[in-house]
């Protein structure tokens, strides 16, 4: 049973895969309704999946990497506790949150390292940022929307 579910499931393959704001992240069978794996985490952000990981962040800031097949931690990055964490976005090879001091943090998806921080402005970013054709847009509180390409630096390890 998973409640106060606040994000949209996402379906992926014959999957469905949901996180609640009560502590679950569970994988359903999408033909049968049966409960693959559930996980204690808490989030009424935006899940994203890349191949066979699921990125989510958690109620306390946290981000996390998950193996959407048995739902095993991969990694987990604690460094944006308290700093009310977006939904992360996927682009290119890194997972991007933006924060509420309106910085987007690109995090590497193998390490969950930060590799490059960019501020859109000061007064937050309090919606997932979105992929479309490799820009990431992203829109502060006040109404600032930035395309943005991942940084050529961090692409080749600079």
């Amino acid at each position: 049973r998973v409640i106060d579910v606040d994000s949209a499931p996402i379906v992926f393959g014959d999957k469905v895969y949901a996180v609640s704001s009560r502590g679950n992240l569970v994988a359903i069978d999408l033909k049968s309704g049966r409960t693959l794996w559930k996980r204690q985490y808490s989030s009424y952000r935006q899940i994203s999946i890349y191949r066979n990981t699921i990125f989510l962040t958690n109620v306390s800031g946290h981000v996390y990497a998950i193996d959407r097949v048995n739902g095993i931690e991969r990694w987990s990055n604690l460094a944006l506790a308290n700093r009310g964490v977006t939904g992360p976005a996927i682009i290119d090879d890194y997972v991007v949150v933006g924060d509420f001091e309106g910085y987007l943090h690109w995090l590497n998806q193998e390490t969950g390292e930060i590799v490059a921080r960019h501020q859109v402005d000061s007064s937050g970013i309090h919606t997932t940022p979105t992929v479309v054709d490799n820009i990431l847009y992203s829109q502060s509180s006040d109404g600032d929307l930035q395309a943005i390409a991942t940084p050529n630096s961090i692409k080749t390890g600079q």
